[in-house]
């Protein structure tokens, strides 16, 4: 049976919401290492294809950027949190 437009577009979809999915994740800094990965999965050998159009790849390198800053915030929460707490120490301290 021939593959039709149907099913490219099935193929695509699954690559896409797979790369999105890796972007969100924190794990890669670029979509060039998604394109990587999934490069090394049989399913998805040919990702390269539709993951290197500019607007994919820049939609998944910003996804990444997103996460990457999410994973940084919790640690910011602490350091403020820690800022906090250190500033109201101190002033009992010298009394």
């Amino acid at each position: 049976m021939a593959e039709g437009p149907w099913s490219l577009k099935g193929q695509r979809t699954k690559v896409l919401r797979v790369a999105r999915d890796l972007a969100r994740s924190g794990q890669h800094q670029s979509h060039r290492s998604i394109v990587e990965e999934l490069k090394q999965v049989e399913a998805f050998a040919e990702a390269h294809r539709c993951l290197t159009n500019r607007a994919i790849s820049a939609q998944l390198d910003r996804l990444c950027a997103m996460a990457s800053a999410q994973a940084g915030a919790p640690s910011l929460a602490a350091y403020i949190a820690e800022t906090r707490q250190a500033a109201r120490t101190k002033p009992e301290a010298k009394r």
